[in-house]
């Protein structure tokens, strides 16, 4: 409901771009109320048998046509924000008038269809979805610019279970010596000295 009654808020307002579900839900309430006030005009018996209105009659068909008469300047306009918000001008609005529905298949396809991502040239997405920064020189997204101010200092990554640990370690192995220490590497071998 809160998407219909933007439409009548913003009554004439073709600029900016509107998402697929304030249109749908706007749909939906104004083929209820369209439906709704028809209806009574069918009980009435007006549209029914065609027969001179009584003033009762006309008391009940008179606000489906004021129904249809406030809601088409709203309904149009909205129309043209889904259509910006699929990257088209508002002219292709005409294109629903293409005759044995091959219009009406067309609209329904863009009506259906996401929005631009980000924005466009006919305003900011109306999802909030905001633009990447552009990376800086040298590094690629996903990589931060390591020592750079404003940066956190990047930490080692935890040991993983499963995964040798330092000196390569394995279950069920010795640890292997670490360089620094002694023994760790055999003593070098002294060349034989001359034969006497």
């Amino acid at each position: 409901m809160h998407y219909y009654l933007n439409a009548f808020k913003q009554y004439a307002v073709f600029a900016g771009r509107a998402r697929r579900q304030e249109y749908w839900m706007f749909a939906l309430f104004h083929f209820i109320a369209f439906l709704v006030l028809y209806g009574l005009g069918l009980f009435s018996g007006f549209v029914l048998d065609g027969r001179v209105p009584d003033p009762v009659a006309v008391a009940l068909i008179i606000p489906f046509f004021l129904y249809v008469l406030a809601s088409f300047v709203p309904a149009l306009a909205l129309t043209i924000r889904r259509l910006h918000d699929t990257g088209r001008e508002g002219a292709w609005f005409f294109m629903a008038f293409i005759p044995f529905g091959v219009g009406a298949v067309f609209m329904m396809i863009y009506m259906c269809s996401d929005g631009n991502p980000f924005q466009n040239r006919f305003g900011p997405d109306p999802k909030g979805r905001q633009e990447m920064p552009p990376p800086q020189p040298g590094y690629a997204y996903g990589y931060q610019p390591y020592g750079q101010p404003g940066y956190p200092p990047q930490q080692p990554a935890p040991a993983q279970p499963g995964y040798p640990q330092q000196g390569f370690q394995q279950p069920g192995h010795p640890p292997a010596p670490h360089p620094q220490q002694p023994g760790a590497y055999p003593p070098p071998q002294q060349p034989p000295g001359p034969r006497v």
